[in-house]
């Protein structure tokens, strides 16, 4: 009975800190270097860099392809991305769309 306990303890903890884990890396700002200035996620949105170093902005989370350097978002505000290594693709709420400097925005 013990033993069933410390098993429940231990998934319980392994399924929370994976969840803690997974949050969403939305919102925030990156500082172009080039142009001198801050670069800002929209709202809900998310950010990051290119592979080649541009700074890009989505409706919703964005994840890099760690093979290629692409950048893929979230169609949807708020909502989630992820890179899937055992299928070797994108997962998104809705749909994944290419980052584009064009969603991001100057701090106020």
């Amino acid at each position: 009975m013990r033993f069933l306990a410390i098993v429940t303890a231990i998934t319980m903890i392994m399924v929370f800190g994976h969840a803690q884990a997974k949050q969403p890396r939305l919102g925030g700002c990156l500082r172009d270097v080039r142009l001198g200035q801050d670069i800002c996620a929209p709202p809900n949105g998310g950010i990051s860099k290119n592979r080649e170093g541009q700074i890009v902005c989505g409706r919703g989370e964005c994840v890099r392809d760690p093979y290629s350097g692409q950048v893929l978002c979230s169609s949807r505000p708020g909502g989630f991305a992820e890179w899937d290594r055992h299928n070797w693709k994108f997962v998104c709420t809705d749909s994944c769309v290419e980052a584009s400097a064009s969603n991001c925005q100057s701090p106020r």
